[in-house]
């Protein structure tokens, strides 16, 4: 993904940005992302294979530390909002698929984190409609086929999207409780 030009928003996302973010937080006393590697940043053909890595770059310690190297015109970091707006996004998206315990939203302090009780939710209707229709909308707006994920990338996320969603409602509308969507699949 860091070799993609891509464009959110009608900005470009600038994942060097991520590769300057790592020397100049290395040797901090206190790093702004202390989980930061350079597996991370550099990944070897095997280390882009590995899930967390990719789960960590979008985390919102990286998004915080992004905007305080900018807050702090440390030179390099003056345009990261499309990159910052990008992982939230994907994170946002993320946590709605690995909700894994009832008392994770406390433990978190992350409502997004909270089981699914009621099938009107509107975080469903976030999964079910607005995620995909940003998604194809983002990829109506490119001019180069590298401004965006893949079509089976894009399309593989809109359809877990959906069906989580659909699913969630599915089992909430049958009689069970609540529903947590760690291990769906």
């Amino acid at each position: 993904m860091i070799d993609r030009e891509l464009m959110w928003n009608g900005k470009r996302v600038d994942f060097s940005l991520m590769k300057l973010l790592f020397p100049k937080t290395m040797n901090d006393v206190l790093p702004l992302c202390r989980f930061l590697s350079r597996r991370h940043v550099d990944p070897t053909n095997f280390e882009r294979m590995k899930v967390a890595y990719a789960r960590a770059v979008f985390k919102p310690e990286v998004v915080a530390a992004l905007r305080c190297m900018q807050d702090r015109y440390q030179s390099g970091f003056q345009h990261v909002q499309p990159l910052t707006e990008f992982l939230e996004f994907f994170w946002k998206c993320y946590n709605y698929h690995y909700i894994c315990n009832m008392t994770q939203h406390y433990q978190q302090r992350l409502d997004i984190k909270k089981p699914f009780y009621d099938p009107n939710n509107d975080r469903l209707y976030e999964l079910d409609v607005t995620i995909p229709q940003m998604l194809i909308q983002w990829n109506q707006q490119k001019t180069n086929p590298m401004e965006c994920f893949t079509k089976e990338t894009l399309d593989a996320i809109i359809l877990t999207s959906r069906f989580t969603a659909n699913f969630i409602k599915h089992l909430l509308n049958n009689g069970l409780h609540f529903v947590l969507t760690r291990r769906f699949f």
